[in-house]
């Protein structure tokens, strides 16, 4: 009986650790933050959004039209998409109240990242496109290709930030193409944000696809070994 439980104990082990290595094999890669595509969204005394927000993990593309918020915004056609190594979001026909006497418009405001497997690194990129800022009728033209974190200031009204790119700890990158933050109160707007993990996100196999066969053969085969075997001792020995 005793030699009995030691196979039995043995064949049972190898199937574990086949059947471990087999589902080793489809399990993806240690979780990180999804890549993400925000299209715009609004904090403080006025809140709205997040709008139009695309995942990697997750769901990707997604689009809106027309968002308004009112007393503050207007766009047209929102767009945001996310890959297991990039993402991006555009802007179109963006339209803000700054306040009374000034305002802000954007025929095209967009923002990427993506992250590189060759180098490890993640990098971002932001533009605007016919994009100003009026003040008492007079307006004044925003730069179309930004350095990172431009910052701008409205004297008494409002500060732009151009092209915002912050790293996390873990190397996830966000970069919003333009932040708008309202002197006076605590009013934000945050227009095309795009977010990258330093990491290719995409399910990967643990081991390669001709060893994950191997072991579920192991599995399959040894199964059926060990219930013939198991049927045969017990024709053999009825009593055990």
């Amino acid at each position: 009986m005793k030699i009995k439980t030691k196979r039995a104990t043995r064949v049972a082990g190898a199937f574990t650790l086949a059947a471990g290595l087999a589902l080793a094999a489809a399990s993806p890669a240690a979780a990180a933050p999804p890549n993400t595509g925000i299209g715009l969204q609004a904090t403080g005394t006025i809140v709205a959004g997040p709008f139009a927000v695309s995942t990697f993990p997750g769901s990707s593309p997604n689009s809106l039209v027309n968002i308004g918020v009112p007393g503050l915004l207007s766009t047209g056609a929102v767009n945001t998409a996310a890959g297991n190594v990039n993402a991006s979001s555009s802007v179109d026909n963006l339209a803000v109240t700054l306040s009374a006497i000034a305002s802000l418009s954007a025929g095209t405001v967009t923002s990427s990242c993506a992250f590189d497997p060759n180098t490890g690194t993640v990098s971002g990129t932001a533009g605007l496109t016919n994009a100003a800022f009026t003040v008492l009728a007079v307006p004044t033209s925003l730069a179309a290709n930004p350095a990172p974190n431009t910052v701008v200031g409205i004297p008494g009204v409002a500060t732009l930030t151009l092209n915002r790119q912050t790293t996390a700890g873990d190397g996830t990158l966000t970069v919003d193409a333009l932040v708008i933050s309202l002197l006076g109160s605590a009013q934000n707007v945050t227009v095309a944000t795009s977010v990258c993990n330093a990491a290719d996100l995409a399910p990967v196999p643990l081991m390669p696809a001709n060893v994950a066969v191997g072991a579920l053969a192991v599995l399959l085969v040894g199964g059926a070994s060990f219930q013939i075997h198991r049927r045969r001792r017990n024709l053999a020995d009825p009593v055990a």
